[in-house]
Order: structure tokens, then sequence, then C-alpha cells
């Protein structure tokens, strides 16, 4: 049986609603990154441009685009640091 992926402790994670319209893509791509089609991924990712490419967008420094971006950070972060071992992964 699936069990999804849950956050670990103090893991960061990234939502995505289905109400924003690039949502389907990037989850798609993601999918098919798992399973090593990276042909198929770059083309869901190609369709996110073609979405953002008649949506209205907002500056730099409204919430939800800097909220995007400290989550980018944060991950990097934790990624670093699983990748030195200063984390403990409990399964």
């Amino acid at each position: 049986m699936f069990k999804p992926n849950l956050p670990r402790d103090d893991e960061p994670f990234f939502t995505l609603l289905g109400r924003d319209d690039v949502a389907p893509h990037f989850a798609r791509a993601y999918g098919y990154y798992l399973q090593g089609h990276v042909t198929l991924a770059q083309q869901e990712l190609a369709q996110i441009g073609v979405v953002m490419s008649t949506a209205e967008t907002l500056p730099a420094n409204h919430s939800k685009v800097r909220s995007c971006f400290d989550m980018a950070d944060e991950m990097a972060a934790y990624n670093r640091k699983l990748a030195l071992g200063t984390i403990k992964v409990t399964k």
C-alpha cells in the first residue's frame, strides 16, 4: 500500500494548491523526473512557461514571492545538512 511522503521533523516543505494554474505541470514534471523521464519532465516544465506568458505577475517584494525564495533557501540548507550528515534521519 502506498504511503505518502510526509515531512520529517524540522524538514521544510512546499505546498502547491489546485487553484494554482501551474501546479499540475509541476506535479507531472516531478512524477516524470522520479521515473527518469527527463524529456517528459521538460515538456511539462515548458507548459509552465506557456501558462505564465498570460498570467498576472507579482512584484519581487510580495509576500508570496518572498516565501517561495525563502523556502527554496531553507530546502537547500536542509539538503546540505543531509549531505554533511549533520541531520539525524529517522525512518
